[in-house]
């Protein structure tokens, strides 16, 4: 997954008002901006995840989203959390950095914070979250130097997309003494050192999804007969959904995650389905719309 970091400049300025030669200058207003202090950030599974974002003026609501689905929402003082991070997602406002808690490796990748300020344009920010496993205790609990060989075990619940080893934030490779398997399960250390000594983790990326699709429709909700209509299909996998649309049980010959129907005719109202397919998982979600001339979404998942 790409890392999107954003970097800001504090941008400084005051009201001024001066006359030069019959020409005036009217007042500089500061541009609002967010600045992320980390970026990517990393957290070991069943810890908590901080997203630190400083905004440069006072907020007055805000979104945070992982991909399509919003994690929390706030107004004022008043804060959402969606049902699916209930217990887990927080802010502690006026500070609008996310808290997640008892992370797991479904929840790596983008998240997203929309800020709404008093005064100015709204701003966003992406941040990528990591998600690193703790390996498993060291078969041998207390090692002799150049005699004993020590074995750690990198133990994932899941389908593992891959595997990564570091020593003290060091990635480490296989030499005349460190053995990493094939799948990169497991690292061994032959005739263990006190230069060995450190702190070992093991980072996995996992297989996951497709969630169950949401499915939008691109502006406006009440359409006419020959007007058009774009329908929007997005669900969260790794690695990406692949996905087909059917129309009134008919797959229709379009594999993108955008429908236009252009023109719309009478024969274009009726059942559209978007399903998602995760080509590793083998798992299939979809969601259903109704077209009617005007337009109601009602997902039937």
């Amino acid at each position: 997954m790409p890392s999107v970091r954003t970097d800001c400049v504090d941008v400084y300025s005051a009201d001024v008002s001066l006359s030069l030669m019959g020409f005036s200058l009217s007042p500089v207003t500061a541009q609002f901006t967010i600045t992320v202090p980390e970026n990517p950030i990393t957290a070991a599974a069943g810890g908590t995840a901080v997203f630190t974002v400083k905004p440069s003026g006072e907020v007055r609501s805000g979104t945070w989203s992982f991909g399509v689905s919003d994690v929390l929402v706030w107004i004022g003082d008043i804060v959402s959390v969606s049902t699916n991070y209930q217990g887990r997602a927080e802010v502690s406002l006026p500070d609008v950095s996310l808290r997640l808690k008892s992370v797991t490796v479904t929840d790596s990748g983008d998240y997203t914070v929309t800020l709404i300020p008093v005064s100015g344009d709204s701003k966003t920010a992406t941040l990528q979250l990591t998600i690193t496993c703790l390996c498993t205790t060291p078969n041998i609990p207390n090692p002799i130097e150049y005699t004993d060989t020590v074995t750690l075990t990198c133990d994932v619940k899941g389908t593992v997309e891959s595997r990564l080893w570091f020593k003290d934030e060091r990635a480490l490779h296989s030499n005349d003494r460190i053995t990493i398997s094939q799948n990169n399960a497991t690292l061994t250390i032959i005739s263990v050192t006190r230069n060995d000594g450190g702190t070992y983790r093991c980072e996995a990326s996992m297989l996951y999804g497709p969630d169950t699709p949401e499915l939008t429709i691109t502006g406006t909700h009440s359409a006419e007969l020959g007007d058009s209509l774009t329908l929007s299909c997005s669900a969260q996998s790794n690695p990406e959904a692949q996905y087909k649309w059917i129309f009134n049980g008919t797959v229709l010959p379009h594999t993108s995650s955008n429908f236009t129907i252009h023109q719309i005719s009478q024969s274009d109202l009726g059942i559209y389905t978007c399903q998602a397919r995760n080509n590793i998982t083998l798992r299939v979600n979809e969601t259903t719309l109704n077209v009617t001339l005007q337009v109601v979404a009602n997902a039937l998942h």
